[in-house]
């Protein structure tokens, strides 16, 4: 059996690192944050869209484009719808709900930005959710912006630093979600780590400046291609810096629910 497990383990592992390195996430479970108090309403999603223009990947020296290894795709979108659904079904095992006591939770992905360079990569998001009532009514509506990237730890892959913001994200809908439906003021949590309210207060939390470091290749051909070569035939290729300016991805429009 041990050695059918190590089997297993060694087929599996080159697919579960590349698709950290490709941007892959995972479906996550999340809890809120210090709440032992029973829900007096159940919290069910009703939806979870992503907003036109929404998502952009940034690479030094290239203009912006929506697509390219890691952008938020539709993979990544079922993977949040899912963790949240997850996540409340979980929420909702301790609650006390009277009749008519549901509050429906709508989610919307406002901006979701990668950016990637050889050493630095950020994921930048912009959430807003709200909650209805039975009638529909809106009772509660929060925007909120949240980061995670690999300066605490540099050999995170793209797919983990998606995972980090997901996971960011959701606690804050989930334990915001959870104070409102236990008929506290979610104002009063504790921050959740890596969200914060406004654009100003999370800018001094993103890295602007992302270095593409030069492709080194050794060639033995006489004529390799352009660009410096040493005479051990070692080619240096690429090579470049560019600055990110995070403010005009901010998204203030009124949403209609």
């Amino acid at each position: 059996m041990k050695a059918f497990s190590t089997v297993l383990l060694t087929l599996l592992l080159p697919l579960i690192i590349a698709c950290g390195f490709t941007g892959g996430t995972r479906v996550l479970l999340v809890k809120p944050d210090k709440t032992n108090t029973p829900l007096s309403k159940n919290v069910t999603l009703n939806s979870f869209h992503v907003e036109d223009n929404a998502i952009f990947r940034y690479t030094p020296g290239r203009p912006l484009s929506t697509t390219g290894l890691g952008a938020f795709d539709e993979d990544d979108k079922e993977n949040f719808e899912a963790s949240l659904k997850k996540s409340l079904t979980i929420l909702n095992v301790n609650s006390n709900p009277g009749k008519n006591d549901a509050l429906m939770l709508k989610v919307l992905l406002r901006r979701n930005v990668l950016a990637a360079g050889s050493v630095s990569i950020v994921n930048f998001g912009i959430y807003r959710y709200a909650l209805f009532d039975s009638r529909n009514n809106k009772v509660y509506e929060e925007q909120f912006y949240v980061t995670h990237s690999n300066l605490e730890n540099r050999l995170e892959t793209i797919g983990r630093i998606k995972d980090g913001l997901h996971r960011k994200a959701l606690r804050r809908i989930v334990s915001h979600s959870a104070a409102f439906a236990s008929n506290r003021d979610p104002s009063t949590l504790e921050p959740i780590e890596g969200t914060f309210k406004t654009m100003e207060q999370v800018l001094p939390e993103l890295v602007s400046t992302f270095v593409l470091l030069p492709v080194v290749t050794y060639r033995t051909s006489a004529n390799p291609v352009p660009g410096l070569t040493l005479p051990s035939g070692t080619a240096i290729k690429g090579g470049e810096e560019g600055r990110l300016t995070w403010k005009q991805f901010d998204r203030i429009e009124t949403v209609n629910w």
